[in-house]
């Protein structure tokens, strides 16, 4: 998830965890799920979106970028 999230999000935004869990092949509540474990570990942040909550956008943090290439 840090590298679809790096990936996806390389060129301007941060892209949506949907976005994400559709890059890297997952079902919305899998992905949830791997979101909030990356998330934990420091990989990634996530914040709620104020037109939507259910879809917080992710960014991957530079530690998870060394990590994962």
């Amino acid at each position: 998830m840090p590298a679809s999230t790096w990936w996806l999000g390389r060129h301007g935004e941060p892209p949506s965890q949907r976005e994400v869990a559709e890059h890297a092949g997952m079902d919305a509540v899998t992905a949830s799920q791997v979101a909030r474990a990356v998330e934990a570990e420091q990989l990634i942040t996530r914040e709620q979106e104020q037109h939507d909550i259910r879809m917080p956008s992710c960014a991957s943090k530079p530690s998870a970028v060394r990590t994962s290439g």
